[in-house]
């Protein structure tokens, strides 16, 4: 089941919240499988990617799991916390613009409107889903 968005509006500023989730282990791999497979296509393969969708992936969940919602909120955590890793040495990107990517698949996938969206995000989407479906046939 797809997460859904809520916006609400403080002050100016819209906030997507995200509906709280029901199998925390289904969404792990996938932030971390579609980061990995953004990433590889992105540039080019390379064996720090799955490192970073891990990483990023385990940020994430562990916002989620203790309560956070605000896809806002998560994705600073996400940029904050691994700004400094290690993990960026060998890639060709950093903590905030693979968590802005998170953000944007997120968005995405709930069928919300992204600015500055192009259909190549759109498509990225579909093969990481296409590509899972496959792998579990």
């Amino acid at each position: 089941m797809r997460p859904k968005a809520a916006a609400s509006e403080e002050s100016s500023v819209s906030h997507l919240t995200l509906q709280a989730l029901e199998d925390m282990e289904s969404e792990r791999r996938w932030v971390a499988g579609v980061l990995r497979v953004w990433l590889d296509e992105e540039w080019t393969p390379l064996d720090c990617h799955r490192l970073v969708g891990d990483a990023v992936a385990e940020i994430y969940i562990r916002e989620r799991a203790g309560g956070e919602n605000d896809i806002g909120s998560i994705i600073l955590s996400i940029g904050t916390e691994l700004i400094g890793d290690d993990i960026w040495r060998e890639s060709f990107t950093d903590s905030f613009g693979v968590a802005n990517k998170l953000a944007e698949f997120l968005m995405l996938r709930m069928d919300t409107e992204v600015c500055c969206t192009d259909e190549d995000a759109k498509s990225e989407l579909r093969r990481y889903t296409e590509l899972v479906e496959a792998e579990q046939s």
